[in-house]
């Protein structure tokens, strides 16, 4: 199986998990975010290109995985306008898009492997939210710690 096999075989088990556990909705927006996502990336990667330090081009282009949670935001915020019987505008929703479409982002320009991507997701469906839509720093520092500790078996 060579690269973009397994990149795209990764996606898809990401795609179809994201289906079965949130819903269509949520899986279309995750794409939408990944789409709007890799138009933003090509001209601002061009654009860093002209900074001559290496060290702040880095640092500049990592800024990229930020701009998932402002789309996430957006496109949640004008979805609920458009169609809000579909499509709610909740934090929790929001962030959880944004984590899946960086992951998956990470997946396609080669940062992780389908392995990685794989414990990451299983990471992020344990991370128990309260009733009320929230989780606790210390269940977010449990679920990083867990997703190091499972890195360094595989």
């Amino acid at each position: 199986m060579d690269f973009w096999e397994l990149i795209f075989d990764t996606a898809k088990d990401i795609f179809v998990f994201i289906i079965n556990n949130y819903g269509w909705v949520y899986a279309i927006m995750v794409a939408l975010i990944v789409g709007v996502l890799e138009l933003i990336k090509l001209p601002y990667k061009k654009l860093t290109k002209k900074v001559k330090s290496e060290v702040v081009r880095k640092l500049l282009n990592k800024v990229i995985i930020l701009f998932s949670f402002v789309v996430s935001f957006t496109l949640y915020y004008v979805g609920n306008i458009i169609l809000p019987k579909y499509i709610s505008c909740d934090t929790i929703t929001i962030i959880g898009s944004a984590l899946f479409s960086n992951v998956i982002y990470a997946l396609g320009d080669g940062v992780i492997n389908g392995n990685k991507a794989k414990k990451l997701v299983n990471v992020i469906q344990e991370i128990d939210v309260d009733k009320d839509g929230k989780v606790s720093s210390n269940e977010v520092k449990e679920a990083m710690k867990k997703f190091d500790d499972d890195l360094d078996n595989i």
